[in-house]
């Protein structure tokens, strides 16, 4: 069943744009979420040879059952000229690949995909006597069947984004949110800056820095949460660790690896980080803060 947006201009009638399946169209970073739709003017028929030229625009919030809405972006204003006879036309959103990834986290499991969308069509060359400017409220669904399908259109083409819940300040933060103490407040604060520094230092070349604040990082985790100490998880087989020692072995071997970035000695000087070992330590770290309550 298609989506449909009813506009009314008095007294002349209706235009109605019934929409299909929102179609997501691979790009570089920044993808483009098409809604193609077919146009019928109600008040024209095939003969008529009039024209009605609309310029259409709009807002599109996702929105789910589970959460409040979230803005998602500004629908690209589009110009169609509609006739006396159904057209197929087409209006677009960008996402990025953060929302994309966003968008398919916050529908839940087994969830569809539902967009509100706020749409306005001006008629263009009104009569006189036609308020030209219409609003209408709808929402554009899509099926979790049809969403996963999508989304392996463009899985080759998405990043991989690692979601770490950042507060940007100590001010405002509710401490049973985010910690109990002021003092871990304040270190989860302090680790979400030094993962923003960490990836600016990534995207500036300078690869060793940023493992050096990735270490740091992760001396902000290990005081937001308790992390068995080394000698302790050793003595128990590794069959029979349970997961928070499982856990406390990557943490671990992290510090071990990041260590020379954040140490000047002898042995210290001989390694050199690339592109893809900052990457990979990044995506380490980032994930163990991710896991955090």
């Amino acid at each position: 069943m298609a989506d449909v947006a009813a506009f009314g201009f008095a007294p002349f009638g209706q235009v109605t744009l019934s929409f299909k399946p929102p179609q997501l169209l691979a790009g570089a970073g920044v993808h483009l979420l098409r809604l193609p739709f077919e146009a019928v003017v109600g008040w024209l028929d095939e003969q008529s040879g009039e024209k009605v030229p609309l310029l259409l625009a709009g807002r599109a919030w996702f929105e789910s059952g589970q959460i409040a809405m979230r803005w998602t972006g500004a629908i690209a204003p589009q110009t169609v000229v509609l006739r006396g006879y159904s057209t197929q036309e087409e209006l677009s959103i960008s996402l990025t690949d953060g929302q994309v990834i966003a968008i398919d986290e916050l529908r839940g499991p087994h969830g569809d995909v539902s967009f509100r969308l706020d749409l306005s069509a001006t008629w263009l060359t009104p009569p006189a006597a036609v308020h030209p400017t219409v609003s209408y409220q709808f929402c554009l669904r899509l099926s979790e069947a049809a969403w996963l399908h999508q989304l392996n259109q463009i899985g080759t083409e998405t990043s991989f984004l690692i979601r770490v819940p950042s507060p940007l300040s100590e001010a405002g933060v509710p401490a049973q949110e985010w910690a109990a103490s002021a003092a871990d407040r304040a270190s989860r604060t302090q680790a979400a800056s030094r993962l923003r520094q960490a990836e600016k230092e990534f995207h500036d070349g300078d690869y060793e820095q940023c493992v050096a604040t990735c270490r740091r990082v992760l001396e902000n985790y290990k005081r937001l949460t308790p992390v068995p100490a080394l000698n302790e998880v050793t003595k128990v087989r590794s069959e029979d660790r349970k997961p928070q020692e499982r856990w406390a072995m990557v943490y671990h071997a992290l510090v071990g690896l990041t260590h020379p970035a954040h140490h000047d000695d002898l042995t210290t000087r001989l390694f050199t980080w690339t592109r893809s070992d900052a990457q990979a330590v990044l995506a380490a770290v980032s994930s163990l803060v991710a896991r955090l309550p």
